[in-house]
């Protein structure tokens, strides 16, 4: 009867999850929660996100770093706050200032552009008598001069980010019951990772991945959203109809530079749909093709929630993690019937923990429950794991890998007062902060509260 209630209460919360989810593979919840409600980011200063370095070493976004000592010829460090602006667009704003490419400067990850973050990033060749002389006029980067290092940041390199999060407008708060009942989260891709005006990154990506590069650009340029502007949504069913490039390059906003640059191309190449793809920066059609194999993940993940299987513990033909001294994999496990107890009590003493496949040309299907899963959403989704070698393009090709199934949120403190939620909690790499606020939250419209 227990387990008939939890099926019951896990087919109810799929039927309330919004359109918007559902079409970026989180099919569910994995709570019968009713939520708070409430809104984020009213204000930039709602949503505060502070890099942690691989050392532990935060970026504060307002208290003073202390300054190191180094060899000038290797990496300056500093800590780039920015308000309401992405990663890569503030560094350009550093970077013209000092009169230095963009891409000369590493950093470890991207942060929310509707917020208030501060993250490491650092540059060769650069030196703290120019970058102390940095001011944005708008108000919207600062830099807080760390010193000299002998090597760079890369990519990954952190522990996770410290989130200091207020949300507004509750209209419950028995949250006391919920953070009891509710230890750990689906480790979906969030939001972020596929876009919410236009929720079509990974779209494009399958597209890429397919080899149907008309298909891509149409998507891309000329399918209109209904939460975009009228006139973005008017210029975009134009450009559909008229399959102009040449006039649609003269009324695409320069604005929307990825749209325009493909346009840009088409005008001058009006059939090499390959090559209008390939002008996006590498970095861009990366972002896009990994869209959608985090989108087949989510849907993984999604449909073994609703199949009632833990994302804690294993199954046999699952795979754990082990866990090294800083809770980074070390290694993994393959599950079967003679070691499946080890592995749940690997996870309880907090040395593993349970993985599913990020998959790719290279992977494996699994056995059990999980390879029926996975076999069924390829199934659903038409595609087989060839797909991933993107032969039209093949330096996009992903081999796969693998991602946590769950994850429970660090140091986690909140208090409500009135109808406002304000909470502190810290999230190690690769985890969204709006996946754990999408759960809590229950938002009926997305856009709306915030998302």
């Amino acid at each position: 009867m227990l387990i008939l209630n939890r099926v019951i209460s896990i087919i109810l919360s799929c039927m309330n999850v919004p359109l918007l989810d559902k079409m970026l593979g989180m099919e569910t919840y994995t709570s019968n929660f009713s939520g708070i409600g409430g809104r984020i980011k009213v204000f930039l200063d709602d949503f505060i996100v502070e890099e942690i370095s691989f050392d532990g070493s935060i970026a504060h976004v307002s208290e003073d770093s202390r300054y190191f000592l180094g060899d000038r010829d290797k990496y300056l460090w500093f800590v780039l706050v920015k308000r309401g602006i992405d990663s890569i667009s503030a560094i350009r704003i550093v970077a013209r200032f000092l009169g230095r490419s963009y891409k000369i400067f590493s950093f470890a990850g991207f942060k929310d552009s509707r917020a208030f973050t501060a993250q490491f990033v650092c540059a060769r060749n650069i030196f703290y008598e120019e970058l102390i002389k940095f001011y944005d006029p708008f108000g919207r980067v600062f830099v807080r001069i760390l010193g000299y290092r002998p090597f760079k940041i890369i990519p990954g390199m952190l522990y996770g980010n410290r989130f200091r999060i207020i949300v507004r407008d509750i209209f419950k708060d028995d949250i006391d019951r919920f953070f009891s009942e509710v230890k750990f989260f689906p480790a979906y891709y969030g939001y972020q990772r596929f876009g919410t005006i236009r929720p079509n990154t990974h779209i494009i990506g399958k597209y890429i991945l397919m080899g149907k590069f008309k298909d891509a650009v149409y998507e891309l340029i000329a399918h209109p959203y209904p939460h975009e502007s009228e006139n973005i949504r008017e210029i975009r069913r134009i450009i559909g109809e008229r399959w102009d490039f040449k006039y649609g390059l003269e009324i695409m906003p320069r604005k929307l530079s990825h749209e325009y640059a493909v346009l840009k191309y088409l005008a001058k190449h009006s059939e090499d749909y390959i090559g209008a793809i390939r002008n996006l920066p590498y970095s861009i059609r990366r972002l896009m093709v990994s869209a959608y194999q985090s989108y087949i993940f989510n849907k993984v993940l999604s449909r073994r929630i609703l199949r009632n299987v833990s994302i804690v513990y294993p199954e046999v033909g699952d795979i754990i993690g082990i866990l090294d001294e800083n809770g980074g994999i070390r290694g993994i496990m393959n599950v079967n019937n003679m070691n499946i107890m080890d592995c749940k009590r690997l996870i309880d003493e907090g040395k593993a923990i349970l993985l599913l496949r990020l998959l790719g040309y290279s992977s494996i299907i699994g056995s059990g429950v999980q390879g029926e899963i996975e076999k069924e959403v390829l199934e659903e989704e038409g595609i087989s794991l060839d797909i991933f070698k993107s032969k039209s393009m093949p330096e996009l090709g992903i081999k796969g890998g693998y991602r946590a199934a769950s994850f429970t949120p660090e140091n986690l403190s909140y208090r409500v007062d009135k109808n406002i939620l304000f909470l502190s909690f810290i999230l190690k790499k690769g985890f969204y902060a709006t996946v754990f606020l999408r759960e809590l939250m229950k938002p009926k419209n997305i856009l709306s509260a915030g998302f």
